[in-house]
């Protein structure tokens, strides 16, 4: 079989971290360390530095430097700091640091399916800034996960979380495989296998992963095992965990009840309407957009249409989504609800006629070709980076509002807190302290942003992005990084 590889880019890696690496190699494939100085082996010493020096370990001996190069400043979330660098003053220490990334990893997970065969999986880690406290981010298990895309998604929980103003910092892993197409113990396996491949690079100060797109609260409850297994018990190195299994009351349900409340907010302060005023289509019907779109509905907002990764289905005279949500409960699929006439679920869905549209599934829905095609006055950013730079560009010239990721889909990062926080204390919180705490973090940033945006004439992303700037910047600042 072929070892496990590991690739790193690291900025300040402590020797300790880079000791347990080296230590790790022997067991679990990692082949080599590449430093400043060079190649050395996993048996070799390393000079005397106390710190590795900024590099990249792989499994390939001819691998060099230049074959990965730096991370430049090409994301879509470095496009939206610089815009709000024109508007905030920060120390350009601090700018050069937070628009690469700490540290970012690769491995080569290799996994024994139910069929017997052995499967090659890779995996990627990017931890971007931790200025302000453990690395925070999802955990996405999906057939296109690259480590381009997590670069931006790492950046952009940093400034989330400052956003938010929770003490965490911004992280992203993913692993490139289609859970779809796993059993629930080929999933476990590929969990439990990417935990003893990074596990030095976890922990409840380090790095708390999330669940995302293709995982749940199953796949954090395998992380804890599995750490907890070679660290000890550990039940705050994830967050999203069964209620019963030290997790938190209203984490499942906290990124769609952000993305209600948030759109409350928007139309309230930005649009002068409400939700019962408003016709809204949901673009993606997980835990996130379901959850919102019920929030809508009970709030008296007409849903006319949902769409999945499958189907989609429409009525104009709105959908009843308490009964939709049972419907897909039932194992069904959207386009087979009796109440709804089915439609297509490519582009055309974004252009049904609404006054808004709720992104709730994967990144770049909205881009530049299907911007121009939008018929509604609002935007909700629910998924993360939703929106493309480009597609950002267009909307606004065409004056449809949009209310950025930062805010909208902060809600899973403020509930994943609570959660750390009752793990960290051994305290357990009830679901109405777990939604008062939700609402005070999340109309606490809107307002700051919302003013911000007034007073400065800017767009509420440019707002979001200026205060997050700020904040980490401070951060920064105070720890000797100016």
């Amino acid at each position: 079989l072929a070892p496990s590889a590991l690739v790193v880019r690291m900025g300040r890696l402590p020797w300790s971290l880079a000791r347990s690496l080296l230590n790790l190699a022997p067991h679990h494939g990692f082949a080599s360390v590449i430093g400043a100085r060079g190649l050395h082996s996993s048996s070799a010493s390393l000079a005397a530095d106390r710190t590795l020096p900024a590099g990249l370990i792989s499994g390939q001996a001819n691998t060099t430097c230049e074959d990965n190069p730096p991370y430049t400043a090409e994301t879509p979330t470095t496009s939206y700091v610089m815009e709000a660098l024109e508007h905030v003053t920060v120390d350009p220490g601090v700018v050069k640091a937070i628009l690469h990334p700490d540290r970012e990893l690769t491995v080569t997970l290799p996994v024994t399916m139910d069929s017997g065969e052995v499967e090659q999986l890779t995996a990627h880690l990017v931890q971007h800034n931790n200025d302000r406290g453990p690395f925070k981010g999802g955990l996405v298990y999906h057939q296109d996960v690259t480590i381009e895309g997590l670069r931006s998604l790492s950046a952009l929980n940093t400034w989330k979380t400052a956003l938010m103003d929770v003490p965490f910092g911004g992280c992203k892993l993913g692993v490139a495989i289609d859970p779809r197409m796993l059993s629930e113990r080929e999933k476990e396996k590929v969990t439990r296998r990417l935990v003893t491949a990074i596990y030095p690079l976890l922990g409840p100060n380090i790095c708390v992963p999330a669940p995302d797109i293709g995982t749940d609260e199953k796949t954090m409850a395998h992380i804890f095992d599995q750490y907890s297994r070679i660290r000890g018990f550990s039940p705050g190195v994830v967050s999203g965990k069964p209620t019963w299994l030290h997790g938190c009351e209203g984490r499942d349900s906290a990124s769609g009840r952000g993305s209600a409340m948030m759109t409350r907010e928007f139309l309230r302060k930005v649009m002068k309407t409400r939700i019962d005023n408003c016709t809204f289509i949901v673009q993606g019907f997980g835990k996130n957009g379901a959850v919102a779109a019920e929030m809508l509905h009970e709030q008296g907002g007409k849903v006319i249409g949902v769409a999945s990764s499958e189907t989609a289905v429409y009525n104009a005279a709105g959908l009843d989504i308490k009964a939709l949500r049972a419907h897909m409960a039932s194992g069904k699929y959207l386009a087979e609800f009796p109440e709804g006439e089915p439609i297509a679920n490519d582009d055309s869905f974004l252009a049904i006629p609404c006054d808004v549209v709720v992104l709730a599934a994967v990144n770049g829905t909205i881009n530049s070709r299907t911007a121009p095609t939008l018929q509604c006055g609002v935007v909700m950013e629910g998924s993360n980076a939703g929106i493309t730079v480009e597609a950002n560009k267009i909307l606004a010239a065409r004056g449809i509002k949009v209310c950025p990721d930062l805010l909208t889909s902060g809600g899973g990062v403020v509930v994943s807190y609570m959660e750390y926080k009752s793990n960290m204390n051994n305290l357990a919180l009830s679901l109405e302290e777990v939604v008062r705490e939700q609402e005070r973090y999340m109309t606490t940033a809107f307002r700051i942003v919302y003013e911000l945006a007034r007073d400065r004439n800017i767009s509420i992303r440019t707002a979001a992005y200026c205060v997050a700037l700020q904040r980490i910047s401070r951060a920064g600042v105070e720890r000797g990084l100016g």
